[in-house]
């Protein structure tokens, strides 16, 4: 649950012009049985400066997600106890 409130309302306000070229490194989804709609994120690592977020919350926007990623993408063992 420490990892839902960290990330309920992350936000960034530095923007790229485009979606990357490349497919995603990585993908999170968050659903549940509330009836939520479904939040879909994909993360895209070009290189150690750069890595752009995007989500189905915010159609056709892309953000500059360096410091998000770490947010976001945490590792399997640090959300099961």
């Amino acid at each position: 649950m420490q990892y839902f409130n960290k990330i309920v309302n992350l936000s960034d306000c530095s923007f790229v012009d485009q979606k990357p070229a490349t497919a995603p490194t990585h993908r999170l989804t968050i659903e549940g049985n509330n009836m939520m709609q479904k939040v879909e994120i994909a993360g895209y690592f070009s290189d150690i400066n750069n890595f752009v977020v995007e989500s189905n919350q915010n159609p056709d926007t892309w953000f500059n997600g360096k410091g998000t990623d770490e947010k976001l993408f945490v590792p399997m063992k640090s959300l099961v106890k």
